[in-house]
């Protein structure tokens, strides 16, 4: 048997509790499977983790979705200063450093990046629309004008330029200093050109963003931004740049997330259709505020999510066994695979 994640042994309640959890009839069964499975959380936040009360013998998962969530409202969506998110982290500071980033430990991967390296979030229009109460059809057409704009080097309408920056404002100031997941603008840049018509619904698949899903919520615009890893805020006491691999410490309770193995390099996304090719990789770093200038594409997710994620898992593990030549990763947690 490989390595295993530290809450298979750190909190022995909570270890059967996650046992338990884990063949669930429910997609709920692959976060318990997660915290079971994920190397990459250190001991110290772990130590946190259980001293918020989160890694217990919880009767049932809402009891667990509670304390994870206090967890994260204390440690790691920090607070944003009135003055804008903080350019240099400060690790000593819990406030305005999301745990996340206090230790050196967690950047020994990532964090010698070619800060000219570009990364690659995705934000849902329809969240940037009730988040700033402006009009969901203002922002997407701003934003088709913007990105057609910087295609073409060409100056953008002022009119478009004014409406896309008032709502980025809005959006920005509204946002707490919650970790950033993003991929390397390398990895899905060629499925723009190989995919014209519907790129969105292939860059959500390939991201692994199953909470973009228009059965639930009709057709859904996204927004793509590109940034230099060279804008991403510094950290202080290290000149290692503060990427890290995620962990299923690093936001909310997330079904289509699976954690890498320790060592393997990088984090990755799971292709929710299922694809055994080679995933993207996937960083998270402290939250920036985007501007007009990191627009790059506005699309339409209008494709369904799948229902099952157990396909898109086993087609993803598998894919992590034979990159990180462990053909025992993940038999533990994930026998059927």
């Amino acid at each position: 048997m490989g390595q295993e994640g530290l809450f298979r042994t750190i909190h022995p309640p909570f270890t059967d509790f996650l046992e338990r959890q884990s063949t669930a009839a429910d997609g709920f069964r692959f976060v318990a499977r997660n915290f079971l499975l994920d190397e990459n959380v250190l001991e110290p936040r772990a130590r946190t983790y259980g001293g918020h009360g989160a890694a217990a013998g919880f009767p049932d998962q809402s009891d667990w979705i509670d304390a994870h969530e206090e967890y994260l409202n204390e440690e790691v969506f920090s607070e944003r200063p009135a003055n804008g998110p903080p350019k240099t982290l400060d690790p000593a500071s819990k406030k305005r450093c999301p745990e996340t980033f206090r230790h050196d430990d967690n950047f020994v991967l990532y964090g010698s990046a070619y800060k000219d390296l570009d990364l690659l979030r995705v934000l849902s229009g329809v969240s940037l629309a009730s988040r700033t109460g402006r009009p969901l059809q203002e922002i997407v057409d701003a934003g088709h004008e913007l990105a057609r704009a910087r295609a073409e080097k060409r100056l953008p309408a002022l009119r478009h330029e004014q409406a896309f920056d008032a709502a980025l404002g809005k959006w920005n100031k509204a946002c707490d200093l919650r970790p950033c997941f993003a991929t390397y603008s390398a990895d899905p840049e060629k499925l723009f050109e190989a995919h014209p018509d519907d790129w969105a619904d292939e860059i959500r698949d390939r991201l692994g963003l199953g909470h973009l899903d228009p059965r639930t919520r009709g057709e859904i615009p996204i927004l793509v931004f590109r940034y230099a890893v060279g804008e991403v805020p510094k950290r202080k006491t290290t000149r290692l740049k503060p990427l890290v691999v995620p962990s299923v410490l690093d936001g909310r309770m997330n079904p289509a997330f699976c954690p890498a193995p320790n060592g393997l390099g990088y984090g990755h996304t799971v292709h929710l259709a299922g694809s055994a090719g080679h995933p993207c990789r996937e960083v998270v770093h402290p939250y920036m505020d985007f501007q007009a200038k990191h627009l790059f594409r506005v699309g339409v997710v209008k494709k369904a999510s799948p229902k099952d994620l157990f396909p898109a898992r086993k087609a993803h593990l598998l894919t992590l066994r034979g990159m990180a030549g462990r053909d025992d990763y993940a038999a533990s947690t994930d026998p059927e695979v």
